[in-house]
């Protein structure tokens, strides 16, 4: 990653009204957007999402691009020592940022139902220098096999990624979710910030 790319872009960002905030800017800087896919990283530099992953089945996957990523970084309000669940992998990149935002008493956990999808992030990952602790499941169920049950202190949803009971919406992807205490939660860049709990009862 070129440093200087980085800085440019995200002035440009500023000068649109986008908010960053000193720890946005420097893990935006710190984490280098090309580990996460094998893709041209062109794309990102112009503020665009970037594909990382063609499938099977011919479906490309991106990640998003800049000012969206800076923006549910600000709204999300992280803060060191979090622990944070992400649904939808989006390669890992995000998660590597949230990574670096928690540092190394913090933990972020992503889940990735799709195959493909959750092996591309696993590799990436791996080629990350990842500050604190970074698990990845296919499932909720899953994760609260291998690490009990975790307060988390957010919770982002990726907007592809129907697998999220809110609002008293019923989503049956977790029939067998044991309970997952969250103090708020991004639906897109919007974050409802109120104690919730999923549960089987949920469902």
């Amino acid at each position: 990653m070129r440093l200087e790319q980085m800085l440019n872009l995200l002035e440009r960002l500023r000068m649109a009204g986008i908010p960053i905030n000193p720890l946005i800017s420097e893990v935006m800087e710190s984490v280098n957007p090309s580990i996460f896919t094998d893709f041209s990283i062109e794309p990102f530099w112009n503020d665009l999402p970037v594909p990382f992953l063609r499938t099977k089945l011919g479906a490309l996957k991106t990640f998003s691009a800049p000012h969206m990523i800076v923006t549910l970084l600000h709204h999300l309000e992280v803060h060191h020592g979090q622990k944070i669940i992400l649904i939808g992998s989006k390669s890992g990149y995000f998660g590597a940022l949230l990574d670096s935002m928690v540092g190394h008493e913090g933990m972020i956990t992503i889940i990735e139902p799709h195959n493909e999808v959750k092996s591309f992030t696993e590799k990436k990952i791996q080629n990350y220098d990842s500050m604190g602790v970074i698990n990845i499941f296919s499932s909720i169920q899953d994760m609260t096999e291998n690490l009990g049950v975790i307060k988390f202190n957010l919770l982002k949803k990726s907007r592809r990624e129907n697998l999220i009971p809110l609002g008293g919406i019923r989503i049956s992807n977790l029939n067998k979710l044991n309970t997952v205490k969250c103090n708020s939660v991004a639906l897109s860049s919007e974050v409802i910030k109120k104690p919730i709990v999923f549960s089987r009862r949920c469902f």
